[in-house]
């Protein structure tokens, strides 16, 4: 039956917009004003660092490539207007401000629909809005996740409402997994968004446990739920599209939290550094060992190598330490963030159009409930209004 609440077009406006608007900020904000070599967790004026920032390399090199595609666009050679906007305290807070606000609107809405969803089980809410009241929650905790991308400086410097933000959002993702875990049985987009051949060979072959038109809190039940898996298909549970596509969103998912947390929190950030340095440091005495730079530390003669092996080893190994510091500084860095953020982003529109597409139902009436969800995509503006 159509259920406009939680699929009508109002609804999935406010949050997709919502999060599509945040994401775009957030790029604006890398590209143009966020600098690599300030600090995010600088004490406010009057205070003393104890720490020496050092820029992530990957962050400093790409910031450096924008620059020059700025200068080489000005007549000067010179990108006065990103020296301009990094330099302008207001522009920073009216970016602080907008992306707050649209994380405070989202941060309640989404807990406020999987509350929603989860107390509509006992009332048989389907498995096709459950799994959209999943992929809207999915939105509204990207979004806020978009925001503590860009406000690691200003949470730093507000401890209580950093705390209340981390707790809310580890809330929100924890639910989240929860809601999304039984969709893994949902496996009918994947094969009714494909042309009607397609389609029917992806049905025969895969199969689904539940359909558009079943009881969300049945596959709740794990034991049950994978026996109605194997009564309508031979394949390998693993091995359907919903289960993959279930492992993947619940990757993102895990790998954006993780990283937010230990991001926003310099006593975190600064222990993986050290780890990293510790490490680094073993394998740099390995590789003077290898290369006879310095002696083994063993009281035994040690075997001589011919000087072409020591050489081969040592450029083998030098390799590898490279690689892996690259990759570490990819990992630290906020363009990392910002690539997680975008596939996060594209990930969750083409699993919310193939759910969309996979049912033939009209809930395109912008009904009562579907307005106030729109004005979401309202306040951004008012707040930036308000700002400038």
């Amino acid at each position: 039956e159509p259920y406009a609440d939680v699929a009508g077009p109002g609804v999935l406006t406010g949050y997709l917009g919502t999060a599509w608007i945040c994401v775009v900020l957030v790029l604006i904000h890398y590209f143009l004003i966020f600098d690599p070599s300030q600090d995010p967790f600088e004490l406010p004026a009057g205070g003393n660092s104890t720490r020496r920032w050092v820029a992530n390399p990957i962050d400093a090199l790409f910031k450096t490539m924008v620059e020059t595609v700025f200068g080489s666009l000005s007549p000067t050679g010179q990108p006065p207007a990103l020296q301009w906007m990094r330099r302008n305290p207001k522009l920073q807070a009216a970016f602080d401000k907008v992306i707050l606000a649209m994380c405070d609107v989202q941060i309640v809405t989404g807990l406020g629909i999987l509350v929603s969803g989860c107390a509509d089980l006992g009332h048989g809410i389907s498995a096709y809005h459950f799994l959209l009241v999943g992929l809207v929650a999915w939105f509204s905790n990207l979004t806020h996740i978009a925001g503590l991308t860009v406000l690691r400086r200003y949470l730093h410097r507000r401890p209580f409402e950093k705390w209340i933000r981390l707790s809310l959002m580890i809330i929100l993702s924890v639910m989240l997994l929860t809601a999304i875990g039984p969709t893994l049985f949902f496996n009918w987009p994947a094969w009714r968004s494909q042309d009607d051949n397609q389609g029917e060979d992806q049905e025969q072959r895969q199969g689904s446990a539940g359909l558009p038109g079943s009881y969300a809190i049945c596959f709740f039940s794990p034991q049950r739920a994978i026996e109605w898996h194997y009564a309508v298909t031979d394949v390998s549970l693993e091995a359907s599209s919903s289960f993959q596509s279930v492992l993947i969103s619940m990757l993102l998912l895990v790998f954006s939290l993780g990283s937010r947390v230990i991001k926003l929190q310099s006593s975190l950030s600064n222990a993986v550094k050290k780890a990293r340095g510790a490490v680094s440091n073993k394998y740099k005495a390995y590789l003077r060992r290898v290369y006879g730079i310095e002696p083994p530390s063993m009281e035994r003669k040690p075997r001589v190598k011919p000087l072409w092996l020591k050489r081969a080893l040592f450029c083998s190994q030098m390799t590898n330490m490279l690689m892996l510091r690259i990759y570490a500084d990819l990992l630290g860095s906020s363009l990392s963030d910002i690539y997680w953020l975008l596939v996060s982003a594209i990930w969750g529109t083409i699993k919310l159009f193939l759910a969309k597409q996979s049912v033939v139902i009209d809930e395109d009436s912008w009904a009562f409930g579907q307005i106030l969800p729109a004005f979401l995509l309202v306040a951004p503006l008012l707040t930036t209004a308000g700002v400038f």
